[in-house]
């Protein structure tokens, strides 16, 4: 699927991830998996929509990205570090993607200027990871987690902090915290949550069994480890 900057996943989740694509990109994951390089959806920006640059002969020049959207063991072997949800494809992986990307291209008269580049920026995304965030941070579940927290404490919850890890970070004051001991209760209030949220998951993957990875943190501004800032980024 072509992107720009302000495309947003919901619209790609929709038609592509669990769809079927145009022939062009069909037709690139289908070369990519008889080189033994399985994924389930691919994004590609050209270089006039691009962010990304490179240094060619001490310049710097945009160049166009890509996208590859595997799952657990699949998206596994083609990283070498893990960031967040897109990690930069593994060195072993790249050239080998680029070259077959470039192929798929001219075979579908596409302007390699804009596509291929000097060599496209090549991240992977794991789908479990990605439609976990992308269900958690839904203003429904989110208000489904506030009301059971609520009705079960009986005490306020200051704010619901949606991450990209993905979790939940969860603030009580510190009086209410202490009050409605959830020290002591937090890994049965964590577990009642994911419970919550797995039915939204589950639906969102459209019948495809997946890894569900959501995480559930309570805080009060008292932890010495409390950042407010960086939970409020939600990122």
């Amino acid at each position: 699927m072509i992107v720009t900057n302000g495309e947003e996943y919901s619209r790609f989740i929709k038609d592509v991830l669990f769809g079927r694509d145009s022939g062009w990109f069909e037709d690139f994951k289908t070369a990519l998996a008889e080189d033994g390089i399985n994924i389930l959806g691919v994004r590609a920006c050209p270089v006039s929509e691009s962010n990304f640059c490179t240094n060619k002969n001490g310049a710097h020049v945009k160049i166009p990205t890509l996208g590859l959207f595997a799952i657990g063991e699949d998206a596994a072997r083609l990283i070498t570090r893990k960031y967040d949800v897109s990690h930069p494809i593994a060195p072993g992986y790249e050239q080998r993607v680029m070259d077959i990307w470039r192929r798929v291209c001219i075979r579908h008269n596409v302007d390699t200027e804009q596509y291929c580049g000097v060599g496209p920026y090549i991240s992977v995304v794991t789908v479990e990871h990605l439609m976990c965030d992308y269900v958690l941070r839904r203003k429904e579940c989110i208000d489904k987690v506030r009301q059971y927290l609520e009705r079960q404490c009986s005490r306020p919850v200051r704010n619901i902090y949606c991450s990209s890890i993905p979790a939940y970070n969860i603030v009580f004051t510190t009086e209410d915290y202490a009050a409605a001991h959830i020290e002591e209760r937090k890994e049965q209030l964590a577990a009642e949550i994911r419970r919550l949220i797995l039915p939204h998951f589950r639906e969102a993957c459209r019948g495809m069994v997946l890894p569900y990875l959501l995480e559930v943190h309570f805080w009060h501004p008292a932890m010495p480890n409390y950042n407010c800032y960086g939970l409020a980024r939600q990122d």
